[in-house]
């Protein structure tokens, strides 16, 4: 989620947080200063970079750059729904209703049927007398019998998702010559949602003079469904080079008022991932200590429980997902069908969230009938909502100066199991190469003052 707090130093947005009350323990010695996400970071190459120099130059504190804090969110992504089959029928003004002798039966009425679009389209719509246009809008099914009642057959149009009827207006020279879907700006439109299956929109409006016909259509390609696969990735810069971090979850809550149960992992300057830490916090906190590279830099993501790979998908799961998508694009010439991580119709990864056609909801790949591996999906469920890791919340990440204890000292404690103790340059790549191997050790132990030799 994209936030701006206080001010901008360096196109980073920050805030100071010094006297402010917080859910957490902190060193009071220490002035605190914390920044904000931005949007969007769901992959490592596009990372926000974060400069530690500028809680430093915020504060006038050195040691600011030794304790800071991050706060972002696990936000809700937005993707397509179902496009469900949509038609409409505009109606004439109510009659009464007669018996087959041609005798008015009290109190009974009918409405005219003036057009039909079974496709979800009407041109050249004229207004009734009074000025009123009056649709019926259903399932094309249901539009079919000349009633909106929402059954096909005396049985539930069975049609799920939200649809937008537009209305144009064509003035007194003569009708348009139709929409263009998703081009053409609507001069009225209502959002409605087919939610169980039989469900049915009526809708009447006057328009206004000098408008001498309508075009109606109704849209079944905006209907979007939150799901929660965001994952959030760092670079923090201008560290201490070769000295060791601790990144702590503190704090966080879900749009349920319970803790965020996060995930972290840490990666090298090649985005492959290095060290991953799951509960090693407080509770369902994580906590994972790592060593900045030569060049002061820590790379690091975070995304919630069950996904230690960092792509957004629950792991146990996630392989069913991928074959869906490799079996569909083998079974659909020209198909290319691509998942991004976090990609979302909120923010600026839109052109990458995946619009799948009409027959995945149906149950079957191809035209032939072939079974999808997903099964029957219905309204509100696309194919990442069965395996995203389904955390959506807040978290605040402390990240503090560590003490390296080194392996063999008669002064390591104890090891807790819970990655609160640094224990040796095993997992530093410290000139972020991607490998560690002996150049790592030589930078480490000259920070050190020690050598190799």
């Amino acid at each position: 989620m994209t936030r701006t707090i206080g001010r901008l130093t360096s196109g980073i947005a920050v805030m100071a947080v010094v006297g402010v009350a917080s859910t957490y323990a902190v060193p009071g010695a220490l002035p605190l200063y914390t920044f904000c996400e931005l949007e969007d970071n769901d992959a490592c190459e596009v990372g926000q970079k974060i400069d530690a120099s500028a809680a430093v130059a915020f504060t006038g504190f050195e040691e600011s750059r030794d304790c800071f804090y991050i706060t972002g969110k696990l936000q809700k992504d937005c993707v397509w729904d179902i496009q469900p089959k949509c038609g409409v029928i505009a109606f004439g003004k109510p009659v009464a209703a007669r018996n087959s002798n041609g005798q008015v039966i009290p109190g009974a009425f009918v409405e005219p049927i003036l057009a039909q679009g079974q496709s979800g389209q009407i041109l050249n719509l004229a207004p009734n007398d009074d000025r009123t246009i009056r649709l019926g809008v259903s399932a094309g099914m249901d539009t079919f019998d000349g009633t909106v009642n929402g059954l096909a057959q005396n049985a539930p149009h069975g049609e799920f998702g939200e649809v937008t009827v537009k209305i144009f207006y064509n003035n007194g020279n003569g009708a348009g010559n139709g929409p263009v879907r998703g081009i053409d700006e609507a001069d009225d439109e209502y959002v409605f949602r087919f939610q169980n299956g039989a469900d049915a929109l009526r809708a009447a409006f006057i328009i206004p003079s000098g408008v001498s016909s309508v075009d109606v259509l109704c849209c079944n390609d905006t209907g979007m469904v939150e799901i929660c696969y965001d994952v959030d990735h760092y670079e923090i810069n201008n560290l201490i080079p070769a000295k060791p971090y601790c990144l702590t979850v503190v704090g966080g809550l879900t749009y349920d008022c319970e803790k965020t149960d996060t995930v972290l992992g840490w990666f090298n300057k090649n985005c492959e991932l290095q060290s991953t830490n799951d509960n090693g916090g407080q509770d369902v906190f994580s906590r994972l200590c790592v060593f900045a590279d030569g060049d002061g830099t820590i790379r690091f993501a975070v995304s919630g429980a069950g996904d230690l790979d960092f792509d957004g998908l629950i792991d146990e799961f996630q392989k069913d997902f991928y074959d869906f998508l490799d079996l569909y694009n083998t079974l659909n010439p020209g198909a290319n069908f691509e998942f991004r991580t976090g990609a979302s119709l909120k923010d600026a990864s839109f052109g990458h969230v995946i619009r799948y056609p009409r027959r995945v909801w149906d149950g079957y790949i191809t035209a032939s009938g072939f079974p999808s591996p997903l099964g029957q999906l219905g309204a509100g469920y696309p194919p990442e909502s069965l395996f995203q890791h389904g955390v959506c919340g807040g978290y605040t990440i402390k990240v503090e100066l560590g003490e390296h204890v080194d392996l063999d000292s008669p002064n390591r404690p104890a090891d807790s199991g819970n990655g609160d103790t640094l224990t040796g340059p095993a997992l530093a790549d410290l000139n972020g190469d991607g490998v560690v191997n002996a150049q790592d050790l030589a930078i480490l132990l000259s920070f050190w003052g020690m050598t190799t030799e």
